[in-house]
């Protein structure tokens, strides 16, 4: 199971390092993974002229079905945004786990998109409230 997971979040990462990063920068991506629980994240973000600036992650999570299959479900997210897509895939003989994985990084990749309509503040301070 922890081979799956680890791979299908590989196949992630490189279909998104494939694309080219927003705005002419650079992607900047970071996982964590604990095997004991089966989950993974993926944070992806974006660098241009030393800023980066979080576009959102990608959350995979792998478990067994009662008849022994693998299945992962990726939860899709953006930064700024409510809204998440969830994907359920269920190992099937047949089933391409890497073709799997490039949809869904095209998937956040295309979602990423109004993300970069909305723009950067260098310098935000944070205002107390109460």
């Amino acid at each position: 199971m922890h081979e799956r997971l680890l791979s299908f979040l590989t196949a992630i990462e490189s279909a998104v390092s494939a694309t080219p990063a927003p705005a002419a920068g650079a992607w900047q991506m970071a996982r964590n993974i604990n095997f004991h629980r089966g989950l993974a994240r993926l944070s992806l973000a974006m660098q241009k002229d030393g800023d980066i600036r979080p576009l959102g992650s990608i959350q995979v999570q792998g478990y067994r079905l009662a008849d022994d299959s693998t299945c992962l479900r990726a939860v899709l997210g953006w930064h700024s945004h409510d809204q998440q897509a969830v994907h359920t895939i269920c190992g099937r003989p047949g089933l391409d786990w890497v073709s799997e994985s490039r949809r869904i990084a095209m998937e956040w990749c295309d979602g990423a998109a109004a993300v970069r309509a909305v723009p950067v503040a260098n310098n935000e301070e944070m205002l107390a409230s109460g």
